[in-house]
């Protein structure tokens, strides 16, 4: 019989346990019995009921720090924050760390691309977490008028509008909030290719041997009267030292880039 008990106390949990000492204390519950046992059992009992509670707090709170659906966990410290590209005070570790971090993230995202908004993500479902919409709606027009002067534009009637349209924050973006902080967004994008012909100008930059490549078809600011300029021979910057202190100023800005 004990062998049996302590066999079965094994496979029980721990409340359970608690409960199988209760109707131990319960069947010697004699007055001149139930004084050797109960003292024994007791702290046992206790335990057990610890214990349990313990897992069970303990069960709540770790829902707050991951999920059986996905592979993370919250974490905090001194230590994390964001990697930033232009963070090289450690070169060595800039190139052996961070550059293959982006380069495995770019290939990550670029295979989940492909794999759950391909138009067909019944074929990788269980891996996606697609937004609402996969893919937002555009308006395409070809024939659009020159938003400049006329003789700025290579085309009067040739260009190209991207209109999105007004995009939803609830039905396009998924953002579940109250009906009165939702929102709408519209994004509007014209290409007009330009004239360079009578637009141009090459100059060169103060106490500097570089050449830079000038458009006029508008002054930016109070300080310059041109539009934009780009290096023709990009001369490297030094200091008394002969360090190298960078690319001069005055760079082209593009709109975006890829890389």
């Amino acid at each position: 019989m004990s062998i049996q008990l302590t066999y079965s106390l094994l496979q029980d949990t721990a409340q359970g346990a608690a409960w199988s000492l209760s109707n131990v204390v319960w069947a010697w519950r004699v007055p001149a019995r139930c004084r050797k046992p109960f003292p024994r059992l007791f702290g046992i009992i206790v335990l057990a009921l610890l214990v349990s509670i313990s897992f069970g707090i303990a069960g709540v709170f770790s829902s707050q720090i991951t999920t059986d659906t996905a592979n993370e966990v919250l974490l905090t410290g001194n230590n994390c924050g964001p990697l930033l590209g232009n963070d090289e005070t450690d070169e060595i570790a800039y190139a052996t760390l961070f550059e293959p971090h982006q380069s495995q993230r770019v290939t990550a995202y670029s295979n989940y691309a492909l794999q759950c908004y391909s138009g067909n993500i019944s074929a990788g479902a269980e891996d996606c977490n697609p937004y609402v919409q996969a893919k937002l709606k555009t308006t395409v027009m070809r024939n659009s008028s020159c938003p400049f002067s006329k003789e700025m534009c290579k085309s009067n009637n040739a260009n190209l509008i991207v209109d999105t349209g007004f995009l939803d924050s609830l039905t396009d973006f998924g953002i579940n909030s109250a009906p009165e902080n939702r929102f709408q967004l519209r994004l509007v994008h014209q290409c007009a290719p330009l004239v360079t012909e009578g637009f141009t100008n090459v100059s060169t930059g103060a106490n500097s041997t570089e050449e830079f490549q000038r458009y006029y078809y508008g002054a930016i600011g109070s300080k310059a009267n041109f539009t934009q300029e780009v290096s023709l021979n990009a001369v490297k910057a030094y200091d008394s030292l002969g360090n190298n202190t960078g690319s001069p100023k005055g760079r082209a800005r593009a709109d975006y880039g890829i890389s």
